[in-house]
């Protein structure tokens, strides 16, 4: 064998053994694959060897497109390592009008579990963009419901569009303010919203309270019912003292404005007076604690069949049994003898 012969084998060989680890370098990557599967719709556009993207980096391709009734079964592979939700959606994306679409993987999330190899996403879960000739038939039959032969046919859509347009006139301005205070609102409740959620619960929790309740809260309906009958049929009386207490207010409004000298100066007396009261509260105390006794004394002394009051002299008091000189001395004193009811003296 001449050495060009052999020289010629060795890099064959040499050949041969390369292409063969890259034959198996390129089956073990395909078996270390993640295989998924996408339940779509409609898969126009995308094709056998379409991409697979997540946000929008290629992480695998369509290995088939199978139809299976009203839906179509999309098959991909993803390079080994790629790391995608285990709930993620499938989404057909269109990069221009005219151009193939690929498979976008959403959303790309760290931490949250992996999609496993042989996972299908549900119909529910996909989605496809609207076709061009889908989006002119929505237009046409869009322009057709408010034209001549449609909504306009008695030309309420030009009124429509005329008054709009009067009202809106010179008004942009207000327009755009409500329009940003509305969303400054939809912010406020977004921040808010587990106060509302709260507040939500709360209002379940009262209807639930008028549901366990249900016959005192129609009870209640009835007699308001009753009441708002009762006050439907005497509305004229209502109204006539209404009126009639409107005339007196009126008169009493002239009163106070005709005299309002003399009810100021009976106002200032009767402050001196309640002032005096005031300073007098110790003395008016004691007489209403005496008041009753003495009143009942007097009633108890009284003897209505000779028209006269009971009573007895102390003539120990001025008598010789008199304690001295001091005694003899002093003023007589003369104590009412009160016979009561039950018969004692006092």
């Amino acid at each position: 064998m001449t050495l060009p012969l052999r020289r010629v084998l060795s890099v064959a060989g040499v050949l041969v053994l390369v292409l063969a680890v890259g034959v198996v370098a390129f089956l073990r990557t395909r078996d270390d694959a993640v295989r998924v599967s996408a339940v779509f719709p409609t898969t126009i556009g995308v094709y056998e060897g379409s991409d697979v993207r997540v946000l929008g980096v290629k992480v695998g391709t369509v290995d088939s497109i199978t139809p299976t009734g009203t839906t179509v079964t999309v098959r991909m592979s993803l390079d080994p390592g790629t790391r995608v939700a285990a709930d993620s959606s499938a989404v057909a994306i269109a990069p221009s009008l005219v151009s193939d679409r690929y498979v976008q993987l959403t959303p790309a999330r760290r931490g949250a579990a992996t999609i496993a190899s042989g996972t299908t996403i549900p119909v529910s879960r996909t989605a496809t963009p609207v076709e061009l000739d889908q989006m002119y038939a929505a237009l046409k039959d869009l322009g057709t419901a408010l034209g001549p032969d449609g909504a306009n046919r008695q030309g309420s859509l030009s009124r429509l569009l005329t008054t709009s347009a009067r009202n809106l006139d010179g008004n942009g301005a207000d327009l755009g303010q409500a329009v940003t205070e509305l969303g400054k609102a939809a912010a406020t409740l977004d921040g808010s919203q587990s106060d509302l959620f709260g507040t939500v619960s709360n209002l379940q929790g009262f209807n639930d309270t008028l549901v366990k309740n249900d016959q005192g809260v129609a009870t209640l309906n009835d007699r308001l019912a009753q009441v708002s009958t009762t006050l439907a049929q005497d509305k004229a009386d209502y109204a006539a003292a209404v009126q009639q207490l409107g005339q007196a207010l009126a008169l009493v409004e002239t009163f106070v404005r005709d005299n309002r000298a003399s009810i100021k100066g009976g106002v200032d007396g009767l402050q001196r007076t309640a002032a005096t009261l005031a300073a007098q509260k110790a003395a008016l105390e004691k007489i209403s604690a005496t008041v009753p006794t003495d009143l009942q004394n007097f009633l108890d002394a009284y003897d209505p069949s000779t028209g006269t009051l009971n009573s007895r002299g102390d003539l120990n008091e001025i008598g010789v049994w008199g304690q001295g000189a001091a005694a003899a001395a002093a003023p007589p004193t003369f104590l009412p003898s009160v016979t009561g009811a039950t018969g004692g003296t006092r």
